[in-house]
Parts: C-alpha cells; sequence; structure tokens
C-alpha cells in the first residue's frame, strides 16, 4: 500500500506542485514586465511615477493570487483524476493574456482614456449646472417654436 502511495506521490503529486510553481512564476514574471511598461508609459506621458502607481501591482497581486491559489488547491484535489493542473493553467493563461493587453497598450491610449475620465469626472462634478443649462435652452426652444407656429 506505501508503494502505491509513493509512486503515486512522485507520478501526480509532484508533477501537479512543478506545474503550479511554474505558473505562479509565470504570473509573477508577467506582472513584472507589465509594472516595467507601465513605467516606461508613464515616462513617455511625462505623468509623475507616484507610490499610488506603483500600488496597482500590489492591489493586482491581492486580486489574482488568492484565485491562483483557490485554482490550485482544485488542482491538488482532483489530482486523482486529472494528471495536469488544469484549473491553474487555465487561470494563468487568463492572467496572462489581460497582463498582454495590459502590456500591448499604447501610451497614448491610455492618455486618452485619462482624458475621457477626466471628463466624466468635470461632468459629474458640475451636473446639477448642466441639468439647469439644458433645462433653460429647451424652454428658450419652446419659446422659439411657439413664435414661429402662430406665422
Amino acid at each position: 500500500m506505501s508503494e502505491v502511495f509513493h509512486d503515486f506521490q512522485v507520478h501526480h503529486l509532484y508533477l501537479c506542485a512543478l506545474v503550479i510553481f511554474i505558473c505562479f512564476a509565470t504570473i509573477l514574471i508577467a506582472m513584472t514586465i507589465d509594472l516595467i511598461a507601465g513605467i516606461q508609459k508613464a515616462k513617455e506621458l511625462h505623468v509623475a511615477r507616484t507610490s499610488t502607481g506603483l500600488k496597482k501591482t500590489c492591489d493586482k497581486a491581492k486580486k489574482y493570487f488568492p484565485t491562483f491559489g483557490i485554482a490550485s488547491l482544485m488542482d491538488v484535489a482532483t489530482c486523482v483524476i486529472s494528471p495536469f493542473p488544469m484549473f491553474a493553467i487555465a487561470w494563468t493563461v487568463y492572467l496572462l493574456l489581460c497582463e498582454f493587453k495590459s502590456i500591448r497598450e499604447k501610451a497614448y491610449e491610455k492618455a486618452e482614456i485619462r482624458k475621457q475620465d477626466r471628463t466624466m469626472q468635470v461632468i459629474l462634478e458640475n451636473k446639477d449646472e448642466i441639468a439647469k443649462a439644458v433645462v433653460e435652452i429647451m424652454k428658450e426652444e419652446r419659446k422659439k417654436g411657439g413664435d414661429n407656429e402662430d406665422n
């Protein structure tokens, strides 16, 4: 019986652990590359590189790794059925695609996104004034429209 368990350990658990470690390292490397690319894009746009911007990588790690840990535990639990940790591999592939897209975003695209963000913030901050202006314009148009109907 111990020989069967030892054989299972060698063939399944060690392989599963190795693949999970490779997935973990791959995610870590992809996040590092994205961090470096983000710093370079900030330099291109002449945006200050603050600790707030760098903390985004930590926030990303807080989102990525707990889910990766759960996927890894699911793989360990199912290693009797599947020789490869499919859940961890699937999560790693998804994260790599997200990181690849983030790295490939051009600096000018990020600048446009920031510009749109600022525009929306101004609109939201001044929504009451904008609403009042729209109401005034509508009242003026009704008056003009009423005058034209009489002629």
